[in-house]
């Protein structure tokens, strides 16, 4: 029994040192590490990255993973320790790799009005572009969008929106207003729905012909609808 307790005992001691040389072995060869100082590795693909570091002796853990607006999705975001420590080499550097940027699901605006629909957008994370506007009813209101509802985009995107601006103004022509007085012009104008937008003298040294008109923008015969605007031209002689 006795000799029984004295190999035991031998066995614990011998697994002891082991332990204890094992330890010191590991410890030195730490100690004797060389120190390498950590490359900058952001914005880096995950393949640059890790040959990056492999090349200073030193090894890649994926940490984490974080939206950014920056960074395109699968490219280092963050790093520790930082660029330009100084470790031993063999020690892992942890990094955070991007998802890119934010998702944001674009809302249904069809029917909206288009004042609505932007805040709706701006809610979403999303930016409305210049409405494009055509006839159509009811006026003011969205009748058709670039994204279908529930895409996904990326934060700040743009969409855009195609907005009524109210039943199509039928086409008439333009009508011949040369040598009528300005106030006939005007008149006629009005009752066709056209509007002056400007009135230009020109001097043609024809007193006969004064206050009369002598030119206009569209010119007659033109096709132009209700509202549009109209420019003359009036002998100031």
């Amino acid at each position: 029994m006795r000799r029984f307790l004295i190999v035991i005992l031998y066995s614990m001691l011998a697994l002891a040192v082991a332990g204890l040389g094992a330890y010191l072995v590991v410890a030195f060869m730490v100690e004797k590490a060389p120190e390498v100082e950590v490359p900058d590795v952001y914005n880096m693909s995950l393949t640059d990255a890790l040959d990056t570091l492999n090349a200073r002796g030193l090894e890649l853990e994926v940490r984490d993973f974080a939206f950014s607006d920056g960074v395109e999705e699968n490219r280092v975001l963050r790093q520790r320790p930082s660029a330009g420590s100084v470790v031993k080499a063999g020690r892992g550097v942890g990094v955070v790799l991007s998802r890119g940027g934010e998702r944001q699901f674009v809302p249904d605006l069809i029917g909206q009005f288009e004042e609505d629909a932007n805040i709706q957008l701006a809610q979403a994370g999303l930016t409305p572009a210049p409405a494009v506007r055509i006839p159509g009813e009811p006026a003011g209101t969205v009748i058709a969008q670039s994204r279908v509802p529930g895409t996904k985009m990326s934060k700040g995107d743009q969409v855009f929106l195609l907005v009524a601006t109210g039943p199509e103004q039928p086409y008439m022509r333009m009508p011949n207003l040369s040598g009528a007085p300005l106030a006939e012009a005007e008149k006629t104008l009005s009752e066709l729905g056209l509007k002056i937008s400007r009135v230009e003298d020109t001097q043609l040294g024809d007193p006969s012909r004064s206050g009369r008109i002598i030119g206009q923008e569209p010119m007659p015969g033109s096709k132009v609808q209700k509202g549009s605007e109209v420019t003359l031209s009036v002998s100031a002689d």
